[in-house]
């Protein structure tokens, strides 16, 4: 059985092309348009590993959804990661204390070697820009907080995921 990652997007499209990236990478994925919709889905789904979840949602937003899931909820415990356009201090410092594992800026520029690591598949490098670089001051406050084991694991995925879309360029470390 896969690992499961939960993509909360209120664009189809985004949740379209980060499925088909994790899908072509191994994991099984469940979408949903919003923070409720994620909240029932992660509920129906225990088992869900990861969310990748969009801050500015209609119905409820990602930090909401983020708030009421480490408030007691069965999987309080389960690691998210924003994915976003937004880069306010403030927001990214609320994900931060709600303990959100990373914070990815999806408005990229072509040339940072990260985001051809986060545009997973050939036809994302090609035609769009659909995940983006991550700010060096987010890796130090995001990627120095995680344990020894999250490092490693995470190390790990992005290896795998280098390999598997033929990028052979990418630090890992």
């Amino acid at each position: 059985m896969s690992t499961t990652i939960l993509v909360v997007d209120d664009s189809s499209m985004v949740r379209t092309q980060v499925k088909k990236a994790l899908c072509d990478a191994g994991f099984s994925v469940i979408e949903a348009a919003d923070g409720a919709d994620a909240l029932q889905k992660l509920s129906d789904t225990p088992e869900t590993a990861l969310v990748v979840c969009d801050v500015n949602m209609p119905v409820m937003s990602g930090l909401e959804f983020l708030e009421k899931v480490r408030s007691g909820s069965s999987c309080a415990s389960v690691a998210v990661v924003m994915l976003t356009t937004e880069a306010q201090p403030e927001l990214v410092q609320r994900a931060k204390s709600l303990d959100a594992k990373g914070w990815i800026q999806t408005n990229a520029k072509e040339g940072d070697s990260r985001f051809r690591l986060l545009s997973l598949t050939r036809a994302g490098r090609s035609s769009l820009p659909v995940l983006a670089e991550i700010a060096d001051q987010n890796d130090a406050r995001y990627f120095d907080c995680l344990s020894a084991k999250e490092k490693i694991g995470l190390r790990k995925l992005l290896v795998k995921l280098a390999d598997h879309n033929g990028i052979h360029d990418i630090p890992t470390d």
